[in-house]
């Protein structure tokens, strides 16, 4: 039966082609089905069958696995996957998407963008920059642009190529460009609220974060998967330590990360001016309220793509993206009196009591300081809080990490009031001894004083500086709650053997403020695990192992038979049910009583070790559970949330001092294919074989070659016919100190690991272990003829395991290095 195509789900390349995905299969009485390949594999007998295409969405625009599709007018299906080659754009059923929480509509069918607003952007852009056309456009090496913006560029692309291998040598240098210079109309990198709120991020959990930026760098063929990979550490880290939920930091911080070391593949995003080119050249919104997705950085990447399109027709001869980002920033930025009362208040909502004043103000209030805002920014002056009572909001010049230069006048209070300072010019103070009202008449007080109010900012500045673009960090929030640390929620995985489960007591005993130094010594390991075991005992942490018969009745809470009454006295005759807690609410609940009892400084942490978390069906084991781990979702936290357990009856929430550390092997199933709800949910770090670790440096007695050659060998081999998460890890030959021991581990253990990874197909373990021919050192060829009678039928070749390993066989299997 051929392909059958399906009209709900429609992609498109660069030309406007379109395909669509294909059904197959249908022979006798079996359904047809789509068909994708997980992440990792190309493989026809690793393909995937799903009935709906709703699931092949997901695969496709969620996993980015490949799949079965059919051009317009075509015959055969291809494998292809959206946004890494041919397909660029796509369109889905606008329900399926928003149960999928994706766009409905990603790409643009039109190969050109419109002409009209092109012409009023480019219009813009020269009356910033007059010379730029005469000076030499992008190319230039002086005049305006080259001054104000290329020239900066150009020395943070150099300074970076000189540790590009460091990731956070490339941030420390982001970093150190964006603080230099003032403040001019058209800043290229990360501005300095971003800076704070990145800097706060980073000091919650350091390992996290730097692993996560390194994955960032390193990753960059793919800056949209890299981005969304970074921003599912990043974006917990920033609720954990910012005020608010601030978004606008998923999109500048990683991918003006990303474009500093790939400038021709990557570019920064600024939220306005990004969410106007989209809306002017569209006709859409480039992002949802939400932390930025691989999705919506492939659509930037659509748009700036087209706009380099533009200027080489142009002839301004564009060197990389970050062309294209100065002429968004510059014409399509919100210019004075265009950036909405909201955003305006977004400068200065992060602090809590600023905020928390502003609410109670009048409508009329809000909206003259608003405009008073506006106005005061406009002239160069600069807002930034001091933590004077409830809050102190001022306005003069100051410099990030520096005391105020000029201090103007400041606003507190509810209702608000603004007084101007003992010490500034008298033609400012003559308004009600230095007071100035909250009211309409602010904007035309300004407007009256706008010149001398300009002479005291400094001179090369045309915008001053929002409150949270200093880097002084803000007051802590005042609040009546127990400080509660960040909740962890972290998945370890990797491919077996590489530590994983040894590492989670580490993990355990940190997260419970334990001191884990030194955990590589055999001498400290001794001692953690003593300590390790006392928690245990102490009810602090719990191990659970997942298997595919787990249920939610064994996690959280089920009913069991009784043969007592409530009392505790035998029951004359039967039992009955009672409901009996599992292993998750057990600890729940001492961690909720220690919370209780802690009453205000902080509870005991508490920590969840499940072990291979993918061998269970995640969705019926946790049940409600995926949505109460949420750290903004616990006992205690802003959106706190309770359910109603349906065997008990009781309400539950989760507490914030209870962490869930779990381990995933990558052999038994692919991240990709993880339950996307536990993905949200989850921080996941990965390890991989480390050829580094202690024991690995050995050449065993009766080997010429070192167990980290082997190891490495073993896993380039591996990772070339089938991908990297089915590696061997470090400590299947940790201990391999002798050629006896080594030839056991290898035969016992690592290659029939090699030969279930294939499936049993021993050809292709042959291949790994030196090859199908008779000199194979680990493995034994034998012919298998055909049976009498059957005609025309091939010989086979079976293999088995050598009784005795060829002399030499390690240095054969790894070979000159």
């Amino acid at each position: 039966m051929g392909a059958i195509v399906d009209d709900t789900l429609v992609f498109w390349d660069a030309g406007g082609a379109t395909y669509r995905p294909a059904r197959t299969g249908g022979r006798g009485t079996e359904p047809t089905s789509f068909q994708f390949s997980p992440t990792g594999s190309n493989l026809a007998r690793d393909a995937v069958r799903v009935a709906t295409i709703e699931e092949l969405a997901r695969a496709m625009l969620i996993d980015r696995c490949a799949a079965r599709v059919v051009r317009d007018g075509g015959n055969s299906p291809s494998l292809m996957r959206f946004g890494a080659g041919t397909l660029v754009g796509y369109e889905l059923d606008a329900e399926i998407a928003r149960r999928l929480g994706v766009p409905a509509t990603d790409g643009t069918r039109h190969g050109d963008l419109p002409e009209e607003p092109l012409r009023e952007l480019r219009a813009i852009f020269l009356e910033a920059f007059p010379d730029f056309e005469a000076s030499g456009h992008f190319a230039a090496t002086s005049g305006t642009f080259h001054d104000a913006f290329r020239a900066r560029v150009d020395a943070l692309i150099g300074a970076v190529r000189d540790v590009a291998e460091n990731p956070s040598a490339v941030l420390e240098r982001l970093l150190a460009a964006s603080r230099q210079g003032p403040q001019q109309r058209i800043s290229p990198f990360l501005e300095g609220g971003a800076i704070q709120r990145l800097g706060r991020a980073r000091t919650v959990d350091p390992k996290r974060f730097d692993a996560a930026l390194a994955g960032l760098i390193e990753d960059r063929d793919d800056p949209s998967a890299a981005i969304e990979r970074f921003n599912a550490v990043f974006w917990p880290l920033l609720l954990a330590s910012a005020e608010g939920k601030p978004h606008r930091d998923t999109r500048a911080v990683p991918a003006t990360i990303l474009a500093t070391v790939a400038p021709e593949t990557a570019i920064g995003v600024r939220y306005s001016p990004y969410f106007q080119a989209g809306r002017r050249l569209f006709n859409r919104s480039l992002f949802a309220d939400r932390p930025m997705t691989a999705g919506e950085y492939r659509a930037v990447l659509d748009l700036t793509g087209k706009l380099r399109s533009v200027f080489e027709n142009w002839g301004w001869r564009p060197r990389d993206l970050w062309d294209v980002h100065a002429f968004i920033l510059v014409a399509c930025s919100d210019r004075e009196g265009e950036m909405t009362d909201l955003e305006v208040l977004a400068h200065f909502d992060f602090h809590d009591g600023f905020r928390r004043s502003r609410e109670k103000w009048t409508a009329a209030e809000t909206d003259a300081f608003v405009a008073f805002a506006r106005a005061i920014h406009g002239t160069g002056l600069d807002w930034y809080f001091v933590d004077i009572g409830t809050y102190q909001l001022r306005f003069g010049r100051k410099w990030p990490r520096r005391i105020a230069e000029e201090v103007v006048g400041h606003l507190d209070g509810s209702p608000p009031r603004i007084w101007i300072r003992d010490r500034a010019p008298q033609e400012l103070r003559s308004i009600g001894d230095g007071f100035v009202p909250v009211d309409d008449k602010l904007p035309a007080w300004v407007g009256e004083h706008r010149n001398l109010l300009a002479r005291l900012s400094a001179p090369e500045r045309t915008n001053g500086l929002w409150p949270d673009e200093h880097e002084d960090p803000p007051p802590p929030a005042r609040s009546d709650q127990p400080e509660l640390l960040m909740t962890t929620n972290l998945i370890l995985y990797g491919p077996p053997g590489t530590g994983k489960t040894y590492a989670t007591a580490a993990e355990a005993l940190r997260l419970c403020g334990e001191d884990v130094a030194d955990a590589h010594l055999p001498e400290r390991r001794k001692q953690m695990m003593e300590r390790y075991r006392e928690l245990m005992a102490a009810g602090r942490i719990e191990f659970v192992t997942f298997h595919q018969s787990m249920s939610y009745e064994d996690f959280v809470e089920s009913m069991r038979p009784s043969s007592v009454d409530e009392g505790g006295n035998p029951l004359p005759a039967g039992f009955r049910l009672v409901p009996t807690p599992g292993v998750f609410r057990r600890i729940a609940r001492r961690a909720e009583t220690s919370q209780e009892q802690a009453g205000n400084g902080a509870p005991e942490p508490f920590v969840l070790i499940i072990d291979e978390i993918n061998r269970a069906n995640i969705s019926k084991v946790f049940g409600e559970l995926i949505t109460l781990i949420e750290d903004d979702k616990r006992l205690g936290r802003l959106n706190e949330l309770k359910v109603r357990l349906p065997y008990s009856q009781d309400l539950f929430g989760v507490p914030a001092n209870l962490n869930i550390v779990a381990t995933m092997n990558t052999a038994d199933r692919s991240i990709a294919l993880i339950d996307k709800a536990l993905r949200r949910r989850f921080a996941f770090r990965e390890m991989m074989p480390d050829l580094g670790v202690a024991g690995l440096e050995i050449v065993p007695e009766g080997v010429s070659v070192t167990l980290s050659s082997i190891l490495e060998t073993l896993n380039e081999r591996i990772e070339y016919f089938l991908d990297r998460e089915h590696q061997i890890g470090h400590a299947w030959l940790l201990g391999c100190t002798t050629r006896d021991r080594l030839d056991q581990t290898m035969r016992d253990r690592i290659i029939p690991l090699i030969a279930e990874y294939f499936f049993e197909d021993w050809g292709r373990t042959a291949d790994v272990l030196g090859g199908r021919g008779d000199n194979n050192p680990f493995l034994k060829p034998s012919t298998l003829r055909p049976p009498p009678g059957v005609s025309g039928g091939e010989s086979r070749q079976r293999w088995s395991m050598r009784s005795q390993f060829a002399a030499d066989a390690y240095d054969r299997l790894v070979g000159p290095r």
